[in-house]
């Protein structure tokens, strides 16, 4: 991502600079042509005063056929009368009506016009500049030599020196961002490693505690072959618990692996909410019954999403054993479902139950992190976790909040609890 970020930028900063370059290569031309067209708007001026003195003086027609002596050389000049038809020209017997040329329309309209083309009279290159003057027009022009050519050309020097300067620069933001992303991928990587750490640490930490229990309570009853047997069963049954709490806590461990490192293998189906979230409490009705829990499932039977049926039994699952743990007794979990404005479903499920403390709020998503609770809780610490991963394979995102008392409709009860809101990709 960040090599594509350097990347546009690369292509960005040489798209500015090309577009510099084509706006001052424009503006140099403006500026040749400018000092063409004063060139010859001058030479056209010195016509005009020659013409005024051809009329004051006898045989003023040969004074106009000297013109071309006094103006620079290869200047060519036409007048032309307001109905646009050739009175006089320098170099050749140009007649017709030349009202239709480019640069005398201009003149007509704006008193001078300037144009840059092929003559109809000798087939040459010309650059043409015209200007009224009373009843008629004077147009001088210029032949479009190789000479002239390169003046109005752009200057290549310039443009190669600031394509020099491009590259130079573009070298430059290359160069640094290769840096920048070589030490991104560097402390990226220190990080990764700081987290495989401290989640190896985790698991180990969490791992110890049960097989340390088993090992206790079965090393017990082979030392001491004449304990009695109600106190032997007891201490098996606790070492049998604890294998439970060891199996379920290596199984979410897979679980969460797997949606980090291999989600491509889960394959996604048509899954229906209400279906899952029957098969999580028929699954621990013995529990629910058991804490006096009531539960209140308006998920209507249509609301599905295409999603992995095995995630979303987990993540159902999780959110009730964690109620079930943490709530306390004689509470509601009610778990309710509606398309948002977006497109996706938004679920929101809560208890009644003794809630989390805010401060707590950021970090129950978090690995192995278990809330205080007066009751000892034997849980993994992995349950909201694996809540939060599998929303976001989903497409989706988690939040937890207090419940207050004003969040039930009915408003007939005084505790707290705990909201978790998220959303599913359809």
């Amino acid at each position: 991502m960040k090599r594509r970020l350097g990347f546009a930028i690369l292509l960005v900063f040489v798209g500015l600079c090309a577009a510099c370059v084509g706006i001052l290569m424009r503006s140099e031309r403006q500026y040749k042509e400018q000092v063409l067209s004063a060139r010859l708007e001058t030479c056209a001026d010195v016509v005009e005063s020659v013409l005024d003195v051809a009329k004051s003086v006898p045989d003023g027609e040969n004074s106009r056929e000297g013109i071309d002596r006094i103006l620079p050389e290869g200047v060519r000049v036409t007048v032309i009368d307001s109905a646009g038809y050739v009175t006089f020209d320098s170099s050749t017997k140009a007649d017709g009506n030349h009202s239709g040329r480019p640069e005398i329309r201009e003149s007509l309209e704006k008193g001078s016009g300037v144009s840059l083309r092929r003559s109809d009279s000798d087939g040459q290159e010309y650059i043409y500049y015209a200007r009224t003057y009373g009843d008629h027009i004077v147009r001088t022009a210029l032949p479009f030599t190789l000479e002239r050519k390169k003046m109005l050309h752009p200057d290549w020097m310039i443009a190669l020196i600031l394509a020099l300067m491009v590259a130079v620069a573009a070298l430059c933001i290359m160069l640094i961002t290769k840096r920048m992303n070589e030490e991104n991928d560097k402390e990226t990587d220190n990080r990764l490693r700081s987290q495989k750490k401290d989640l190896t640490n985790n698991i180990a930490h969490e791992l110890r505690t049960p097989v340390t229990s088993i090992r206790g309570y079965l090393e017990t009853v082979v030392s001491n072959p004449g304990m009695d047997s109600a106190k032997k069963n007891s201490f098996i049954e606790k070492a049998y618990r604890q294998s439970l709490r060891l199996s379920c806590l290596i199984k979410d461990i897979a679980l969460i692996t797997k949606m980090e490192q291999a989600p491509d293998m889960l394959t996604k189906e048509h899954v229906g909410i209400r279906h899952i979230l029957e098969d999580v409490f028929e699954e621990l009705e013995g529990s629910i019954v058991g804490s006096g829990v009531r539960v209140e499932n308006l998920v209507s039977p249509e609301t599905s999403v295409n999603g992995n049926q095995g995630l979303l039994y987990a993540l159902f699952r999780n959110l009730v054993e964690n109620s079930l743990q943490y709530a306390g007794r004689d509470f509601v979990i009610h778990v309710e479902a509606h398309e948002s404005a977006d497109g996706k479903l938004l679920v929101r499920y809560y208890d009644t139950g003794r809630g989390v403390e805010a401060k707590y709020l950021e970090k129950i998503f978090e690995r192995f992190f278990r809330v205080p609770a007066p009751d000892k809780c034997e849980g993994s610490g992995l349950g909201l976790s694996i809540v939060r991963n599998a929303v976001a394979f989903h497409g989706g995102t988690v939040s937890a909040r207090q419940l207050g008392r004003d969040s039930r409709d009915d408003g007939n009860w005084s505790g707290s609890g705990l909201e978790i809101d998220f959303t599913l990709k359809k």
